[in-house]
């Protein structure tokens, strides 16, 4: 399974492991304009650079090896988007998007309807400075933490409807649709998501393992 892991614009995650970033061998990595700075902060060598650069100086780009894909500043799609659709169409069915979620509110919803509608076809991540984000539908998701460790959970923007249940946390989330600030009950929880797109939040560099299916 092709992975895409997108950067885009906005704060990415500083002090987080290898393993908890879960980037595999072949990855296909682009970065949404100003999302090039996050991927070289993190020491990540893009592919290619998408959006209307209002945030980039493509002068600045000192790799000549790079892939420049510029789109007007009228465009119809946020930069994000942008990649997102274009890694579609290069055979990506895993997604791990690296940034954002900070300074604009229009832009973190946005982010949100996007990885939430593209969550329904394959699995998504996303990482900002402080969150590890999942977005988990029709699946179930297995995360191992400390006990105590607070976790977040929102039916995505975009999902009409949504129904989960969990085990493993400290207050009950059956039937529900959200449950904010709640905690690891044990060094492991799972959350089943049988309708809908439900978010799922930690805060970054709390997680040890985790797996997404069935």
């Amino acid at each position: 399974m092709k992975q895409a892991v997108i950067c885009t614009g906005g704060s990415g995650p500083v002090q987080i492991s290898v393993s908890e970033l879960g980037i595999r061998e072949g990855a296909e990595i682009i970065a949404a304009d100003s999302g090039y700075r996050i991927a070289s902060n993190l020491g990540m060598k893009p592919a290619a650079v998408i959006g209307d650069f209002d945030s980039l100086d493509v002068g600045d780009l000192d790799d000549t090896s790079l892939e420049i894909i510029r789109h007007p500043a009228g465009k119809d799609f946020s930069d994000t988007e942008l990649a997102v659709r274009l890694m579609e169409t290069r055979g990506c069915c895993d997604y791990l998007v690296l940034g954002g979620g900070e300074g604009r509110l229009d832009h973190t919803l946005d982010i949100c309807r996007v990885l939430a509608a593209l969550s329904m076809k394959h699995p998504v991540r996303w990482i900002t400075r402080c969150e590890h984000i999942w977005f988990v539908y029709n699946s179930t998701l297995h995360l191992e933490a400390e006990p105590g460790t607070m976790v977040s959970l929102f039916r995505a923007p975009g999902s009409d409807s949504a129904c989960m249940h969990a085990k493993g946390l400290r207050w009950d989330v059956k039937g529900m649709t959200c449950s904010l600030s709640n905690r690891f009950d044990a060094p492991s929880c799972s959350v089943t998501v049988e309708k809908g797109v439900i978010m799922v939040m930690l805060p970054v560099g709390t997680v040890k393992r985790w797996s997404l299916g069935k």
